[in-house]
């Protein structure tokens, strides 16, 4: 019966076939897995969310030698169990403003986690401000001196707080009557794909989120010892080869091309192992929160 659905499932959506056969085609064959994290020389990595390699090579201003990577993943999740997947890292301590790092039972991996959506929210946005995350990585850079420290932000991942993506909900809500927390089952990429948004209007708030992020990375970096890394877990689609957001598995340059600029630094840091933290219990706000990011 599973492989009668399945063949059932692929006649309905042939372009969903095409894109699985293609990322096989790279992951599997030609060996196209995507950089691991945590092989590479860092002792902070900055992780700016769903941000893809062209956009942020146009809107950079910070210093530093950047080049094309391919992440090892087109979602988050995806890119979480490829890199993290079977390992402790007591070395190093996480801070991370996205829910899926909780949902996919990643916590209890490393020296500390700090969950900075649970207390951090913007129930207005919708999401983590980057400031907020950026204060609080410095306050576990002070705890933890001699970790490798990765900060995960969410922009320029959805929603859109610049001034044209908050003018995008209510767009949305005056063409199909639909408040943003009520949107259970059609995310932002589901009203871009039906034309309920201009796809202009869209790249442009996307790139917004992206120059209210950056500010704060410069910032950040200043205070942070040691050599920063600034990367990102994947990309975004906005229809090409049918694709929209960012879903996994899907094999893409627009999903998979992701930047890494390496910053300038003038010494580095003396890490130390350790013991990996406990899983905390977050309570039951995770999805919600993944709610309010666009996930359905």
């Amino acid at each position: 019966m599973g492989t009668i659905n399945r063949a059932l499932s692929a006649a309905r959506n042939p372009a969903s076939v095409f894109h699985h056969l293609h990322w096989r085609y790279h992951r599997h064959f030609r060996g196209e897995t995507g950089v691991k994290l945590m092989t590479r020389d860092w002792d902070n990595l900055l992780i700016l969310d769903a941000c893809r390699y062209d956009l942020f090579a146009e809107c950079n201003t910070l210093p530093g030698e950047l080049s094309k990577v391919t992440s090892a993943g087109s979602h988050t999740v995806e890119f979480l169990h490829s890199n993290f997947d079977g390992h402790e890292f007591p070395d190093t301590v996480y801070v991370t403003a996205t829910p899926q790092f909780e949902k996919e039972g990643m916590a209890d991996r490393f020296a500390h986690v700090e969950h900075v959506w649970r207390d951090a929210w913007d129930k207005e946005l919708r999401t983590i401000p980057p400031e907020a995350v950026a204060e609080r990585t410095l306050e576990v850079a002070e705890l933890f001196p001699n970790k490798r420290l990765i900060s995960h932000f969410v922009q320029p991942h959805y929603p859109f707080i610049g001034e044209t993506g908050r003018g995008l909900e209510q767009n949305i809500k005056a063409k199909t009557g639909i408040e943003p927390d009520e949107r259970d089952d059609n995310s932002i990429w589901d009203h871009l794909e039906a034309r309920n948004i201009d796809e202009g209007t869209i790249r442009k708030a996307y790139r917004e989120n992206l120059n209210l992020v950056l500010p704060v990375i410069k910032g950040l970096k200043n205070d942070l010892r040691g050599k920063t890394v600034v990367t990102s877990d994947h990309g975004n689609c906005f229809g090409r080869w049918g694709i929209y957001g960012h879903p996994s598995h899907k094999f893409v340059e627009e999903l998979v091309d992701v930047p890494w600029l390496e910053l300038p630094f003038s010494e580095r840091r003396q890490i130390v192992d350790g013991e990996v933290s406990e899983s905390e219990d977050v309570g039951s706000s995770v999805e919600e929160r993944l709610r309010d990011l666009g996930y359905k």
